[in-house]
C-alpha cells in the first residue's frame, strides 16, 4: 500500500478518498461529485497530461465552463 503524506494537500485528499469515498467533495447548485468520482476524474486527466508530455514542475492553465 502506498504511504500517504498527510501533511500535503494531495495526501489529505487521498486519505479522504480512502476513509469516505462516497461523501460529497464538490457541490454546485444541484450537482454533486463524490471523493471517489473526483479521484477517478483526476487520475484520468493526470494520465492525459502525462501523455501530452506534461511533467513535474510544469505549469498548466485551466479553463472551465461554469455550466
Amino acid at each position: 500500500m502506498e504511504r500517504i503524506d498527510e501533511k500535503s494537500l494531495h495526501g489529505l485528499f487521498l486519505q479522504r478518498v480512502l476513509d469516505d469515498p462516497q461523501s460529497i467533495a464538490l457541490r454546485c447548485d444541484t450537482k454533486t461529485v463524490t471523493y471517489a468520482e473526483l479521484d477517478k476524474a483526476s487520475d484520468y486527466y493526470a494520465g492525459k497530461l502525462i501523455e501530452s508530455g506534461i511533467g513535474a514542475n510544469d505549469f498548466v492553465a485551466l479553463c472551465f465552463d461554469r455550466n
